[in-house]
């Protein structure tokens, strides 16, 4: 590997070439434009944390990374952070199972998220 004044870095063929990412974060591969990148730590203010509730359960979430963690392990559901936003819809949630950690349905006319795989089911109330 060499190292180019403009900080890039080759691979010895010179066929590849990436800038350098910073140091511990979170490293993501675009599967679909063939891209690293790195995901920079999501700043939310803790009054706007303080008041935030997973939509499905009402308990607290958590900041994780670039994602907001439901409180209660049986319902689990992580809610993105996008542009600083956080995205609480359930249906575009990450649903996964407790049990089998497949991504549950989410069926909202029973206010339930469902397990395909082992037919867990969390329902609020």
């Amino acid at each position: 590997m060499e190292t180019l004044q403009d900080g890039a870095v080759t691979a010895p063929d010179g066929a590849i070439s990436a800038f350098p990412l910073p140091e511990n974060l979170p490293i993501i591969l675009d599967r679909n434009a063939f891209f690293l990148y790195y995901a920079a730590p999501m700043v939310l203010s803790k009054e706007l944390l303080d008041i935030l509730a997973c939509p499905l359960c009402k308990t607290p979430v958590r900041l994780e990374g670039a994602l907001l963690l439901c409180e209660n392990t049986e319902c689990a559901c992580r809610y993105r952070v996008e542009d600083g936003i956080p995205n609480m819809l359930i249906e575009e949630a990450e649903r996964p199972c407790p049990k089998c950690s497949a991504q549950r349905e989410w069926l909202p006319d029973k206010d339930t998220v469902r397990c395909p795989k082992c037919g867990a089911k969390f329902t609020h109330g």
